[in-house]
Order: structure tokens, then C-alpha cells, then sequence
């Protein structure tokens, strides 16, 4: 029963009762004695009271999936940010000449694997903000591409006459291919940081 329909009978009830003639309602009737007035109170309020319920419950799902939206969002974006610093730091210690020692290589691929899995567990769920999807699925595919480049560098030789210029080669492959993801990366955030805004400005997410 609609509110409209409820404060119709409301004045239906106020007409009667003040004619002397009471209300009948399906064979029901009602006078103005305080029990049937009582009674029929009850029946009038009774759907609002489950509409006011549905109205609070509605909103609480609502700022559930607003708040799930903008977590994620965050997420996505502190994400992004650790695995681009990750990649210029690795990227910048192979151009200044540095060893990369094997370490260093298995943090950086435990780091990037990590922030994958999550993104992967994320696109799993039910994203309530759409734009969101795609973004966290291009970032889990370039962290998956800086993780096999990092893996990459353990396929190098260890011993030969051509160790020092493979194992060069191969640093400058990853380089290259680290400097790539970084960029691709930066590339997602103000997409990133559009969604977050929309989020952040009061969106409402649809039932």
C-alpha cells in the first residue's frame, strides 16, 4: 500500500467519523468507538511501518555498496601506486648499471604477484561502480606482464662465454618491458581517480 493510498483512507475515516455515520469496508465496519478506531489504526499504519523499514533497509544496502565501491577504488589506486615505484625501482637500478641481485628479483615477483592476486580476487565479486572493471582487469594484466618479466631474468645463463651479454641483453629487455607496464599504469590512474571522485561526490549504486 502506497502512502497516497494510505492518507486516502486516513480521510475517508476523518469524513466519516465526523458525519455520525461511521466507515464500511468490505463488510467491516467501522464506528467511532475507540477500539474500532484502534483497530483500524493499526491497519492503516501497519504498511507504513514496512515501507519506512524497506526505505531504511534500502539505504543501508545503498551505502554498503558505495562504501564497498570506494574501498576497492582505494585499493585499486594504492595498488597501482606501489607497483609503478616497484617497477621505476628496478627499472632504475638496471639503467645505472647496478646487479640485480637474485633477492632483489624474488621480492619484486612476490610483490607483483601479490598485487595481481588481489586484483583478481576483486574482479571475482560483484564491483558495484562498472568503471572499476575494466580498469582493475588492464591493471592485472600489466602486473602480470612485469611479473614475467621479472621471471624472465632467472631464465639468463649462469656460466659461458656469453653470460655477461646475454644476462646485459636480457636487463635491457626487462627494462624496457618494466618502463612499459610503469607507464601503462599511470595510464589507468586518472580513470582511477575519476571513479574514486564519482564515488567520493555522493554516486548512488542502482539496486
Amino acid at each position: 500500500m502506497s502512502l497516497h493510498a494510505i492518507a486516502q483512507l486516513q480521510g475517508l475515516l476523518v469524513l466519516a467519523l465526523k458525519a455520525g455515520r461511521g466507515l464500511n469496508i468490505g463488510g467491516l465496519r467501522i464506528s467511532g468507538a475507540p477500539q474500532d478506531l484502534a483497530t483500524f489504526g493499526a491497519i492503516l499504519l501497519l504498511p507504513l511501518g514496512v515501507l519506512a523499514v524497506k526505505l531504511g533497509v534500502d539505504r543501508w544496502e545503498a551505502g554498503r555498496r558505495r562504501e564497498d565501491a570506494r574501498a576497492f577504488a582505494i585499493d585499486v589506486a594504492v595498488t597501482l601506486s606501489k607497483s609503478i615505484q616497484l617497477c621505476e625501482s628496478v627499472r632504475s637500478a638496471i639503467h645505472a648499471g647496478e646487479a640485480v641481485s637474485d633477492a632483489t628479483v624474488e621480492a619484486a615477483i612476490e610483490s607483483l604477484d601479490l598485487s595481481r592476486r588481489r586484483l583478481r580476487l576483486y574482479l571475482g565479486r560483484r564491483i558495484p561502480l562498472h568503471e572499476l572493471i575494466p580498469l582493475a582487469a588492464a591493471a592485472e594484466q600489466q602486473l602480470g606482464q612485469g611479473r614475467q618479466a621479472m621471471l624472465s631474468l632467472h631464465a639468463a645463463p649462469t656460466d659461458g662465454a656469453d653470460h655477461d651479454l646475454t644476462y646485459a641483453r636480457q636487463l635491457q629487455t626487462v627494462r624496457a618491458e618494466l618502463q612499459s607496464v610503469a607507464d601503462c599504469l599511470r595510464g589507468l590512474q586518472p580513470d582511477l581517480g575519476r571513479a574514486l571522485a564519482k564515488v567520493e561526490a555522493g554516486w548512488a549504486p542502482p539496486n
